[in-house]
């Protein structure tokens, strides 16, 4: 990783001159504004941004595309811009650090600061950001990463790590799954490379499909008609595991939106009975257009109070299969989701939750039957150690694993485990 350090960095004098930034006084103050808001952390960052979006109609679809990379690129590389700003003597706010982004990523000069109105030193704070030399910097600095996770990581990965951060501190590609209950994937590949986003097959996903162009996918003719979902190529892996088949009960516990509900329901061919459980009743009723949008009628939504929830109880031994797709930190998603890297995190809570869900979906299958347990988390505190000990404790046989890492696959970091309940004696 020297190397691309090295290849970064920048000596000599700042430029004098360099070419206008069309709306750089509006940019800079769109992003700023936005990023503030983002920086509290109340919200996750796309719905800070669709708030400030709804709020600011007027902005084009260049100058909404400008304000989300901004907002994100600082997300991203957070702590590493903040030692930038104390080496420049900035204070550590929202308009600095998108000035920093601007210099970093999108090749803004120091003039190009000035006219946008930046106030500050935007001599110095360019000279900081050209000369920097990264790989002197500590490891958890330079990849901006929160001390609690850094050293886990590097235990867990040794010589990987700077080849999985690096991956995870990139935009994610833009991934869909093809609802095969509609078409093919051939066809809506043919569909969108007709419309421009020159789609490209995903090795692994059989049903997956990655675009080269992003754009306006919610308008397509084919979005309209339920012919794809948005669902990372990794993900797409997973609910394949539980091996559901036509005709048996099965249950997405933490169903969320129900994006690995409609692709359940599509494995068994729209046969037998998908039930969409969740404790957000606010995010489970999203499944709702989309379920029919999908043409798919063999899914049931169904919000429960938590685990010891009536109609969990009363469907104890009745389930052929069970996913369970836990509540984590997050981590394996940081491309996509990089202010999770920033916010609290309660790795014992969440292993005791974690540990819960997957000993009552043993209890919820038949004896014999089949449960996913599956995270979107790189540490294998959430992972290897909750499958061991829930196993170890109901006498259920781990089958198979399934291990997804950004740098080696392709696709944000999943873990995947399929345990059998014992079966009666």
């Amino acid at each position: 990783m020297k190397k691309r350090a090295d290849d970064r960095r920048r000596s000599g004098p700042v430029p004098a001159v360099a070419p206008a930034v069309p709306h750089a006084r509006a940019r800079l103050g769109q992003a700023s504004d936005a990023l503030a808001r983002a920086l509290t952390f109340q919200h996750p960052a796309d719905k800070v941004l669709e708030r400030f979006f709804k709020e600011h109609r007027a902005m084009g679809s260049k100058d909404r595309g400008a304000c989300a990379e901004t907002v994100y690129g600082v997300l991203r590389h957070l702590r590493l811009y903040q030692h930038l700003l104390e080496a420049a003597g900035l204070p550590l706010e929202a308009r600095s650090l998108a000035a920093v982004q601007l210099l970093d990523a999108a090749g803004w000069s120091a003039r190009a600061l000035v006219e946008a109105g930046f106030s500050r030193d935007a001599e110095g704070l360019t000279r900081a950001v050209r000369t920097l030399d990264r790989s002197a910097l500590p490891f958890a600095v330079r990849w901006s990463l929160p001390d609690a996770l850094a050293g886990p990581l590097s235990a867990q990965y040794g010589e990987e790590t700077e080849a999985l951060v690096l991956a995870l501190s990139v935009q994610a590609p833009v991934d869909l799954r093809a609802n095969t209950f509609k078409c093919t994937r051939e066809q809506l590949s043919a569909a969108l490379a007709a419309a421009g986003f020159d789609p490209r097959p995903v090795p692994g996903a059989p049903h997956a499909l990655r675009l080269a162009k992003r754009g306006a996918l919610w308008s397509t003719p084919e979005f309209k008609q339920g012919w794809f979902e948005l669902q990372d190529a990794g993900s797409q892996r997973l609910a394949p595991l539980l091996a559901p088949a036509p005709g048996e009960r099965v249950l997405d516990l933490c169903a969320g939106a129900g994006g690995k509900t409609l692709q359940l329901a599509t494995l068994m061919n729209n046969s037998g009975q998908v039930f969409a459980c969740d404790v957000n009743e606010k995010r489970l009723a999203r499944l709702s257009p989309r379920l029919a949008r999908s043409g798919l009628s063999n899914v049931q939504a169904r919000p429960i109070a938590g685990l010891d929830d009536p109609l969990l109880r009363a469907q104890r031994h009745s389930f052929d299969a069970v996913l369970v797709d836990a509540p984590c930190s997050g981590s394996g998603t940081w491309r996509r989701n990089p202010d999770l890297k920033w916010r609290p995190l309660d790795l014992e809570a969440l292993g005791r939750t974690q540990r819960a869900l997957l000993a009552e979906a043993l209890r919820l299958v038949k004896p014999g039957g089949r449960v996913v347990y599956a995270t979107c988390s790189l540490l294998g505190a959430e992972n290897d150690a909750v499958v061991a000990a829930v196993a170890a404790a109901t006498g259920a046989t781990v089958e198979e694993r399934l291990t997804l890492l950004p740098h080696r696959d392709g696709c944000d970091g999943f873990f995947a485990a399929r345990l059998r309940r014992a079966s009666a004696s």
